[in-house]
């Protein structure tokens, strides 16, 4: 009898866990300033959306849509398209340096790279390669949205520009996230440290 108690409590906790929001990663998301965690662009006409459910099972686990801001540097980040058997995911970064609402300002440093391993170009990256607009840049209700688009050059894994690879093209990009305010010393990528 025991048994059969814990199983079914266990199915009511699985029913449960699973009663999240589901994220349609076949259409871009909409166009929001609330926090919703939402984050999507296209990536040479390919649609990238990422899922804001997946981040317990990123190793180690980490929210799979990201903004940090510190001491005028604003950084974005997300997880899209994850492949759930190969358990990666094609990341993408952004920092942007002085962040203005209702302007367009450029991208300071761009980062794109896919999952796994075994690719020509290890990230496609680049310094002030675009531009982002943020609709919402609200530091007292944790808010950042925006629009953003830019190129970036292909690298090998030894950070080196590989010749004959074409720049990809990152368009129709947006983003409505929830803004974690942190001292500078705790930005969580390296590469945010590259020269401004």
């Amino acid at each position: 009898m025991t048994t059969v108690k814990l199983s079914i409590l266990a199915f009511l906790l699985l029913c449960l866990s699973e009663c999240r929001e589901r994220v349609d990663l076949t259409v871009l998301p909409a166009e929001t300033q609330k926090g919703a965690n939402t984050f999507g662009c296209h990536i040479d006409n390919k649609l990238f959306v990422a899922d804001k459910n997946l981040g317990r099972r990123l190793l180690p686990p980490e929210r799979s849509i990201r903004a940090y801001y510190s001491t005028q540097k604003l950084i974005l980040g997300a997880c899209l398209n994850f492949d759930q058997p190969e358990g990666t995911c094609n990341d993408i970064y952004m920092r942007i340096d002085n962040p203005l609402e209702q302007v367009s300002i450029p991208i300071s440093y761009g980062y794109f790279s896919e999952g796994g391993f075994g690719h020509e170009c290890w990230a496609y990256c680049g310094e002030n390669v675009g531009e982002v607009f943020l609709t919402r840049f609200d530091t007292i209700n944790n808010v950042v949205s925006g629009r953003f688009q830019f190129s970036a050059q292909c690298y090998s894994h030894i950070d080196r520009l590989v010749d004959g690879v074409p720049a990809i093209q990152v368009t129709d990009g947006r983003f409505d996230i929830e803004l974690l305010l942190v001292e500078e010393y705790l930005l969580p990528y390296k590469m945010w440290d590259l020269p401004n």
